[in-house]
């Protein structure tokens, strides 16, 4: 098409422009439903060596906040079950990245890469003691993928050694929190002589707040998504000089969707915010 295209011919811009991409879009949303789906494509092609890049499909559907717990005909005080809400996505995505001439003749299992994504926030907000507002919060996130890549060190060749095994692994993580602020009121009445009847009054609102997160260690051995090997180094010059290394390494680091960070987390912060208004 660029070699035949008359105006892309005599056209500096156009011939000097290294990337050509293109995306395509569907989207269909549900009423009075929270749910919605959205379809795209995408595509891009380097002209200086044809490599094209490609996601058929990237696969959408949501599910906006709902209250499942609610009754559809409450009768008396809100229960406190009813405050909790959810919402939920899923993510599906199929891509490659080779040469033009390469894609015809792509495998679908060793050269595409593709996975699904699915996240769940949970969230609710109470009232306790009348001033006291609680927030808990939980989330839970599973990467699905359809290959892995195991790791071993080759002592001869001193080079690290990689395998993909082809299968189905769930890479899924959570992590959960509270927060418990409220808020201080003070007020002041200025003395009229200073002010006049232009200031009636100034408030002074404080605004506490705690929060608790914590999720666990994903890099502990009972949770599978990390592995290890021996990385033993031969001195060249001297045979009987080895030097052992451990490297940690997750199986699924390539994948689309990441994988869970190693490390425990238990935090808690606070904070304090102050808001002066003059009337």
């Amino acid at each position: 098409y660029n070699q035949s295209n008359v105006n892309n011919y005599y056209n500096p811009a156009e011939q000097s422009k290294n990337i050509t991409s293109s995306s395509v879009n569907y989207t269909q949303r549900f009423p009075e439903s929270p749910w919605s789906i959205s379809v795209n494509a995408l595509v891009s092609q380097r002209s200086q060596d044809s490599t094209i890049s490609l996601t058929l499909p990237n696969l959408t559907v949501n599910m906006s906040r709902v209250y499942p717990f609610k009754r559809k005909n409450p009768v008396g005080k809100e229960r406190f079950y009813e405050k909790i809400a959810l919402s939920y996505n899923m993510t599906f995505a199929n891509s490659i990245t080779c040469k033009e001439s390469q894609f015809l003749t792509s495998n679908f299992a060793k050269d595409w890469k593709n996975a699904i994504n699915h996240k769940l926030p949970i969230t609710a907000s109470f009232t306790l003691f009348k001033y006291l507002s609680i927030t808990p919060s939980f989330t839970f996130q599973d990467r699905m993928y359809f290959t892995k890549v195991n790791r071993s060190w080759d002592k001869q060749l001193q080079q690290e050694v990689l395998d993909t095994v082809s299968g189905f692994y769930n890479v899924y993580d959570f992590s959960a929190g509270i927060t418990m602020q409220t808020k201080l009121y003070g007020y002041y009445t200025p003395i009229r002589k200073l002010f006049g009847d232009k200031v009636d009054r100034i408030r002074h609102v404080m605004t506490p707040s705690i929060s608790f997160n914590y999720h666990p260690d994903w890099g502990d051995k009972m949770w599978h998504f990390y592995e290890s090997y021996d990385k033993v180094l031969v001195d060249k010059d001297n045979a009987d000089k080895i030097r052992h290394e451990t490297v940690v390494y997750s199986p699924y680091s390539g994948g689309m969707y990441g994988v869970p960070g190693r490390g425990m987390q238990a935090a808690l912060n606070w904070s304090l915010s102050n808001n002066v208004e003059m009337k």
